[in-house]
């Protein structure tokens, strides 16, 4: 598997398509997300996506930037997420997301993948030969 980042103990690994339901009148934005196994919130946004979706902060959190050593002031909101497996089973997740206007893609984090598995009742395996993301 190709290393896409290292950063602070974190590697980026598979990605996986999301579709972000928005507000009334926008349309769904099918975004292409990472996946940060060392990140442990749920999804992580940047300004085109939010501004896509209809974005509203619902409250502050001081997030640690790999800019910086002072905590940065961050948008969180919800947001609704639709995922598509492979088998066409489509699965509708209500999570966080922390607003990093200028992150490149959207990334989903390990709280992500773990309310994913509770809703499936399944267990979730990376395998980095396959590039795959499994849940079983």
């Amino acid at each position: 598997m190709t290393l896409v980042n290292q950063s602070q103990n974190s590697m980026l690994f598979p990605q996986l398509n999301l579709v972000f339901q928005p507000d009334k009148g926008l349309k769904p934005s099918t975004q292409s997300c990472l996946i940060d196994t060392g990140f442990d919130g749920f999804l992580i946004i940047n300004q085109t996506t939010a501004e896509a979706i209809g974005f509203k902060a619902q409250r502050l959190t001081g997030e640690i930037s790999p800019y910086s050593t002072k905590p940065v002031p961050r948008e969180v909101g919800e947001v609704e997420v639709s995922l598509v497996l492979e088998d066409g089973m489509e699965y509708i997740l209500q999570v966080s997301a922390i607003l990093y206007p200028r992150e490149a893609r959207p990334i989903i984090g390990s709280a992500f993948l773990q309310k994913l598995c509770k809703e499936l009742d399944c267990q979730l395996t990376l395998n980095y030969h396959r590039d795959q993301v499994i849940l079983a």
